[in-house]
């Protein structure tokens, strides 16, 4: 879309049935193929045209990056796992970072359970634990065994639910250096910079400050913008934190706080402009703010949610700032 929300081009998934999946994102790369992450399902490249280049069938969810150096593809997937706790076997939603090669290929499978297993508190494992003693959850852990779900979000099993894996370009700061990986963990309360040849968490900051949070992203100044969702608080807040000093350096919240709350998704975009877009993911709101909180543009989706007359949701909404680098988007310019 334009400024003005005029549509500039549309994509066709070419399967059979589209509706039946949920399409939670998508990215625009710069010879105009688009990645589609058909949640839980599959992982699907498509050209400017629609035609499809090749469809992944992953579990791939919430988020995916592209290495500059190389074109290689990551993103987040998910199974289930028995790891033991205290010699006690459990059940658990295990997540990987997936790397595949711009052809689709993958490439490697990185546990996020190896590298964050001592960020996992015990009463997390506690509580899955309560949950397999449970008589009413009989049934569900029976099915579980029989044939594991392949949606690991909805129960006690869900320890990290992450939503953000983005790939460093660039070295920003001492901490934060080209290939590493900016991560987000919702239910951990946790973002975290991650070196994948190590596969090591290498610092990591919100335990007691962040709710629910979503989709950290790297600053030119060296600094980390972090939209934080607020699930208990009930508004959002948008920081900005010095990685070297884990103090707040910028923070935005909404006049009054709860005009701005989104409970899950969301994200923030910091523009060459110094103004800093926000998706407000429940409301289905996008807001441009100056660094003194001033809105200066403000979206509403169009499209309502038919199951209660609200506005349609949106994950997550984007501004493409180097047009230049995008031939195809050039083209729609002229």
């Amino acid at each position: 879309m334009d400024m003005s929300g005029g549509i500039l081009h549309t994509w066709n998934v070419n399967i059979s049935n589209p509706e039946d999946y949920e399409w939670p994102y998508v990215k625009l790369l710069k010879n105009g193929d688009l990645l589609e992450i058909a949640r839980k399902k599959m992982l699907i490249c498509m050209d400017w045209n629609s035609h499809t280049k090749w469809i992944r069938k992953i579990s791939s969810h919430h988020d995916l990056d592209i290495d500059q150096s190389n074109n290689d593809i990551y993103t987040l997937t998910h199974d289930y796992e028995v790891v033991f706790h205290s010699l006690i076997p459990l059940p658990i939603g295990n997540e990987y970072i997936t790397i595949l090669s711009p052809e689709g290929k993958i490439k490697k499978n990185i546990s996020l359970y190896k590298i964050l297993k001592n960020e996992i508190s015990s009463d997390r494992f506690e509580r899955i634990i309560w949950w397999l003693l449970s008589p009413k959850h009989f049934a569900a852990r029976i099915e579980m065994a029989i044939k594991p779900p392949r949606d690991v979000f909805a129960r006690p099993t869900d320890i990290f639910h992450s939503n953000t894996v983005g790939v460093i370009d660039q070295d920003i700061s001492p901490i934060i250096k080209r290939g590493h990986i900016l991560y987000c963990s919702m239910r951990l309360d946790l973002i975290g910079v991650i070196d994948i040849e190590r596969e090591k968490l290498i610092w990591s900051w919100g335990k007691r400050d962040l709710e629910g949070p979503h989709h950290p992203t790297p600053l030119e100044n060296g600094n980390i913008l972090i939209y934080d969702n607020g699930t208990r608080r009930g508004h959002t807040r948008i920081l900005e934190v010095n990685p070297l000093t884990n103090r707040i350096e910028w923070q935005y919240v909404g006049n009054p706080p709860q005009s701005f709350f989104s409970k899950w998704g969301g994200a923030s975009q910091r523009l060459p402009n110094g103004n800093t877009l926000l998706t407000e993911s429940d409301r289905g709101r996008v807001f441009e703010i100056t660094k003194d909180g001033e809105i200066v543009w403000e979206f509403y989706n169009p499209e309502m949610d038919k199951k209660n007359q609200t506005r349609a949701t949106i994950y997550r909404m984007m501004k493409i700032t180097d047009i230049e680098n995008y031939p195809y988007l050039n083209s729609l310019k002229n």
